[in-house]
């Protein structure tokens, strides 16, 4: 920007054939009108700037005094300060921004102020204005000549910084150099911070504590999650001079039962924090969620929040059993109730619901030893992958028998599962499980009677055995001969067409010629019956077995007579 001297002469126009002195005269008046109205916009614009700074400033002095030395600030209190601050800015912005930037500055207006902010003026200006505007100046060119010549005159004579009066604005730009000096000042000397009371006016919700001499920092765990039953330790540092037995862990739970309940904290010697259990319980434990916070000296931390989950459990739904083919058995639901119980070879399907998202889920089966209590002595003998939609999930199982020792492969059973959370089960239900073993036939002679009998060799005896399974069926029944480790016989006799082969009686016929024995020769005998029991794992005949005694056939010379 060019100024110009007050004691600089009336330029002189470029004069041409279409250009009069007079016209001359006229465009440079406003051409200085337009460069005033310029200047009022811009200090318009400046003041309103200046206004918003002053307004902010004076809000969050009064939060910052009455926060620091008066009461705390409260969130209600806070967002009312957030509000006043801006309402007012926009009210500033509205009312003196928004207008000062966009309205159009009258030549007249521009001319009062220009002869308003300096006294070598004689209502020149103003009068060349009116003159101007007025329809009957065309009909007097001399006096117009006149009146813009001394315009022009008086205008000459004014520097661009002297047209507008500024004095309002230096006004209120002094009042805002106070304000911030004494914003610095504060800052530099008081004890107490100033910018936590502006964080919590310009974010009402922030968890900013209120300004303090002593500083409470590092509070550990701060807001977290714990699971029921669990300890909740808190730490925190301070700073400032303070009274170490003061310290004050204070908390109160959602469900009412605890109401400012304070706990002494405790200064640890290995890291100088200060430490306090908050317990809900007996036992040490919280049970319900919490708040919590730190007094120390005229500190307060701010609030912070616990809140206590259900521990991860996963349970079963319903079961499923689904005995082997067979056996003929239906398949059974159990409710959540019942005791698991199947035949060995049974397929057990188990539906379970977790109480969070589950990331994996695996059934263990287990084994306890007799006569213990199964906390102490169960061993895990497998685990087996379930599938998993959200919180549920589906497994299934063999019960089975360990055929070496006669005994269940596992009592018992356990569900444990690992949330997407990463947390997992660690207390667990445990399920027994009932496992019914295959049981063997049973086989007799009933003829003969003796264990050992004496028969022709060009005779014949009877043979009647009765075999029974007692829970399913007879598969086979055969009888073995052997002489002298020989094996003279070993077949199988004809099982009756009935439906049920529980029990069975078969009959044959002993021919010592047919088993090409001589006289004297003496052959041992018995029968042997199976059941139909299949594998588990390859449902192929892998049966019950079981043996009459040996008996013993001698031959003895013909029977003449036969």
């Amino acid at each position: 920007m060019s100024f110009q001297s007050p004691t600089q002469p009336l330029p002189e126009p470029t004069r041409s054939a279409s250009m009069s002195p007079a016209t001359a005269v006229d465009k440079y008046i406003e051409k200085q009108l337009q460069h005033a109205s310029r200047q009022v916009r811009l200090n318009d614009v400046v003041t309103s700037l200046i206004l918003m700074v002053i307004w902010t400033l004076s809000v969050l002095l009064l939060a910052i005094v009455i926060d620091a030395w008066v009461v705390s600030l409260g969130t209600l209190t806070r967002w009312l300060f957030f509000v006043v601050l801006i309402v007012g800015l926009a009210a500033i912005a509205f009312v003196k921004l928004v207008r000062a930037s966009f309205r159009h500055i009258n030549p007249k207006y521009s001319a009062k102020m220009i002869e308003a902010a300096n006294d070598r003026f004689n209502n020149s200006l103003i009068n060349y204005s009116y003159l101007q505007a007025s329809p009957s100046a065309a009909n007097r060119p001399a006096i117009v000549q006149a009146v813009s010549k001394r315009a022009a005159q008086d205008l000459s004579q004014v520097s661009n910084l002297e047209k507008i009066d500024r004095a309002t604005a230096i006004r209120w730009g002094l009042i805002l150099v106070g304000l911030a000096a004494f914003m610095v000042l504060y800052a530099i000397l008081s004890p107490k911070s100033p910018w936590a009371t502006i964080q919590r006016v310009l974010w009402p919700t922030a968890a900013v504590a209120r300004p303090s001499i002593v500083k409470i920092v590092d509070v550990t765990p701060g807001d977290t999650r714990l699971f029921f039953g669990e300890r909740l330790l808190v730490t925190a540092s301070i700073k400032g001079q303070h009274n170490p037995d003061d310290v004050q862990l204070i908390f109160s739970s959602s469900d009412g039962r605890f109401n400012r309940v304070v706990v002494l904290m405790q200064l640890a010697a290995e890291d100088g924090n200060y430490q306090g259990v908050v317990s809900t319980t007996d036992s040490g434990a919280l049970d319900t969620d919490l708040s919590y916070w730190i007094e120390a000296g005229d500190a307060q931390s701010r609030q912070f929040y616990v809140t206590v989950n259900p521990n991860p459990t996963i349970a079963v739904e319903d079961i499923r059993i689904e005995p082997p083919a067979y056996t003929k058995l239906a398949k059974r639901e159990l409710r959540k109730s019942d005791v698991l119980s199947g035949i060995e070879g049974s397929r057990v399907f188990v539906n379970a619901l977790a109480n969070m998202p589950i990331k994996v889920a695996y059934v263990e089966l287990l084994k306890t030893e007799p006569g213990l209590a199964k906390s102490a002595s169960s061993s895990v003998i497998s685990s087996i992958t379930m599938s998993h939609d959200g919180q549920t999930a589906r497994g299934d199982f063999l019960l089975l028998f360990d055929r070496k020792q006669r005994t269940p492969e596992f009592t018992h059973f356990q569900l444990k599962f690992v949330s997407v959370d990463g947390h997992r089960n660690e207390t667990t239900n445990i399920y027994p499980i009932r496992i019914t073993p295959d049981l063997g036939p049973e086989i007799q002679m009933i003829k003969p009677e003796a264990n050992e009998i004496h028969v022709p060799v060009n005779g014949s005896a009877d043979l009647e055995v009765l075999a029974h399974d007692l829970d399913y069926e007879i598969a086979s029944v055969r009888v073995v001969f052997d002489h002298q480790g020989t094996r003279l016989l070993d077949e199988s006799i004809q099982l009756p067409t009935e439906t049920s082969r529980q029990i069975v009686t078969s009959r044959m016929s002993i021919e010592p010629l047919r088993l090409r024995l001589s006289p004297g020769d003496k052959a041992i005998f018995y029968a042997e019956a199976a059941d139909n029991r299949m594998s588990p794992h390859s449902h192929a005949p892998e049966p019950n077995t079981a043996r009459t005694d040996n008996y013993t056939l001698i031959v003895e010379e013909a029977d003449l007579n036969a």
